[in-house]
């Protein structure tokens, strides 16, 4: 909301020592993640975040932000209504 680069990065480098590392993703989970059927084993594991977080990364690069969107939040499939139900849960909590 109008902050500058170098007070964005000022605030990082503030908090950053105390700040935890993701650890590398484990191969074989990550390619299990290639089949959204596979998901459910991993959903809202914290454990599995690394793997979920390289499993968007490249799927982003290959395909671009528009259409990891449709394809993971709104094609209605039920993998995507789940994702779509997950993003937006905690959104209008009381």
């Amino acid at each position: 909301m109008g902050a500058t680069t170098s007070s964005i990065q000022s605030a990082y480098d503030n908090n950053k020592s105390y700040q935890r590392s993701f650890p590398e993703p484990k191969p074989k989970v990550l390619e299990s993640l290639g089949a959204r059927e596979n998901w459910a084993r991993f959903l809202g594991k914290q454990q599995y975040y690394s793997e979920f977080l390289a499993h968007f990364k490249q799927e982003l690069d290959q395909y671009g932000v528009e259409k990891v969107l449709k394809k993971y939040l709104f094609e209605g499939s039920k993998e995507a209504d789940d994702m779509l139900l997950r993003a937006f849960s905690g959104a209008y909590g009381f």
